[in-house]
């Protein structure tokens, strides 16, 4: 039985070779070498750019085409894509609440690794920490707040389209 990831689409991946002598502009850019935007370019040429699929290009009589990819992985939130911060939003994103020692418990970090990326989320408002002493111990609660769960949801779209070309 294959692997479920074998059987999704596969993401995008430009080849890059030497460019050919009528791609060499300083203008020119290999971003624009999407798939769906192929053009009709002769082996000769296309073997030479920078991708095979190269859309516009002198020996087609078009002029090259700039276009951002479809799902640009510059765009995912550095913040939650660390893996200790991801692996925090995953878990608050389905529960509650959750106290530091249990986070502490499912993430397997030190007391003040947690912490530190604890208050990099609550700097960027993504949790509400809330601080308060049970038995004369100190309980700190963790809630994902609204602007978390909309940059999580955001998070998650992004990297839906990255791998799986939506």
């Amino acid at each position: 039985m294959r692997s479920p990831w074998r059987q999704a689409p596969r993401p995008r991946i430009r080849i890059r070779c030497a460019p050919s002598p009528c791609c060499r502009s300083p203008s020119w850019s290999p971003r624009h070498c999407w798939p769906e935007r192929r053009g009709n370019c002769s082996p000769p040429h296309w073997a030479g750019s920078w991708c095979r699929w190269f859309p516009a290009c002198c020996c087609s009589g078009a002029s090259a085409i700039v276009a951002e990819p479809p799902h640009d992985y510059r765009r995912i939130d550095d913040l939650i894509h660390g893996r200790v911060r991801l692996a925090i939003m995953a878990y608050l994103s389905g529960a509650e609440a959750a106290d530091f020692a249990t986070l502490r418990e499912k993430t397997g970090v030190t007391d003040g690794n947690l912490s530190t990326h604890l208050s990099k989320l609550e700097q960027a408002g993504y949790v509400r920490l809330e601080k308060q002493f049970r038995d004369k111990r100190p309980l700190t609660t963790v809630h994902l707040s609204e602007a978390g769960r909309d940059a999580w949801i955001e998070y998650l779209d992004r990297m839906r389209g990255l791998l799986f070309d939506e």
